[in-house]
């Protein structure tokens, strides 16, 4: 199983796609140790705000079929809390999903969990989250910077390879509101498949 860890998610869509591997098997292993994380709390890396429950949902079709996705608390998802990393919206559940998460769900992916962040997206370091700050897996004395995203002056943080989109080219309720129309959704990952 520790192998699952090392694969991207273009070598794991292949898998399922060729039978080597259930999409169920890899959603379940990634919910096993993101509901681990969340139940430890602030004793763990505090990475998560919600973890979908047992039983992996049905695989969809496309690129991504079966591929675990977690997206950012900021992201509106329908039927699961979306609160910003900020008490204020503590349960809320919206009826509508982000444009962002369709678009990926529609590729295949299946929601696995919610991540943690800075209130209302106010920062850079997770670590001003009303749920706790997140821990840096690699060094739990530092904070665990977000390489890649856009700076406020239009540098790219360097670090990690990742797929930009656009706020403008999303729906206006494909997430909330944040300081500024500039800031920009990324997709992270280890590596960038290339095809």
């Amino acid at each position: 199983m520790s192998d699952l860890l090392s694969l991207t998610a273009a070598q794991a869509a292949e898998r399922i796609a060729g039978g080597e591997l259930s999409g169920g098997e890899l959603f379940e292993f990634y919910r096993e140790r993101a509901a681990a994380d969340r139940a430890a709390g602030e004793e763990g890396l505090n990475c998560f705000t919600w973890v979908a429950g047992d039983g992996a949902p049905d695989a969809g079709e496309g690129p991504l079929a079966g591929v675990p996705l977690a997206v950012k608390d900021l992201f509106c998802t329908k039927g699961v809390p979306s609160q910003s990393g900020s008490k204020i919206l503590e349960g809320y559940e919206p009826p509508y999903t982000a444009t962002v998460v369709e678009r990926l769900a529609d590729a295949g992916a299946t929601l696995l969990a919610k991540t943690n962040q800075d209130e209302f997206a106010m920062g850079s370091s997770n670590e001003n989250s009303a749920y706790g700050p997140v821990r840096n897996p690699w060094d739990r004395g530092r904070v665990p910077r977000l390489l890649g995203r856009e700076r406020r002056s239009g540098r790219r943080r360097p670090g990690a390879v990742g797929a930009r989109h656009r706020h403008r080219r999303l729906d206006p309720p494909a997430r909330r509101a944040v300081r500024d129309r500039r800031h920009e959704t990324d997709l992270m990952a280890r590596s960038r498949a290339t095809g």
